[in-house]
């Protein structure tokens, strides 16, 4: 016999014990990977949105009318900026009534023209989106993310 015989009995668990140690390590990196991802697109997402609502109102300016989605828009009614910005929103997995509620459409004159907010050719429309993230994994995080896009208005 070349080796002499192990005793066996003392190290009984000891693969169970490492093998628990190491999975749980990878367990949360997984998970913080996953999570890390959906926040990435969730504001992504966002900021997408909220570029596609500041386009919708600097197209859609004073010079459209109607209703639907080829309406006007403007300081009065804000209602199809906020629209596209929600229908676009739900492309990402994001809460269509978490993006409605926290954007906020913004008409200014142009600059270096003091006057009332417009939507005429020229003026400045700004979409501000407030959007609350919900991490999908126990993760103990709560994150607001807020992303702001402005455009001249070009109809």
């Amino acid at each position: 016999m070349l080796f002499p015989p192990r005793k066996s009995h003392r190290r009984r668990g000891g693969a169970l014990v490492e093998f628990a140690l190491v999975a749980l390590q990878v367990c949360i990196l997984l998970f913080a990977g996953f999570e890390f991802g959906r926040i990435l697109l969730a504001y992504t997402s966002l900021a997408n949105a909220a570029r596609v609502g500041t386009r919708y109102a600097a197209t859609h300016g004073s010079n459209r009318s109607g209703g639907g989605p080829d309406g006007d828009s403007g300081p009065g009614d804000t209602t199809e900026v906020v629209n596209v910005v929600k229908e676009f929103g739900q492309l990402g997995l994001l809460d269509p009534d978490n993006v409605a509620a926290g954007t906020t459409v913004t008409y200014a004159a142009p600059p270096g023209v003091v006057g009332p907010a417009c939507n005429a050719p020229g003026c400045i429309v700004t979409v501000t989106i407030k959007y609350p993230y919900d991490p999908f994994t126990l993760l103990p995080f709560n994150v607001t993310f807020t992303t702001v896009s402005a455009g001249a208005i070009i109809y």
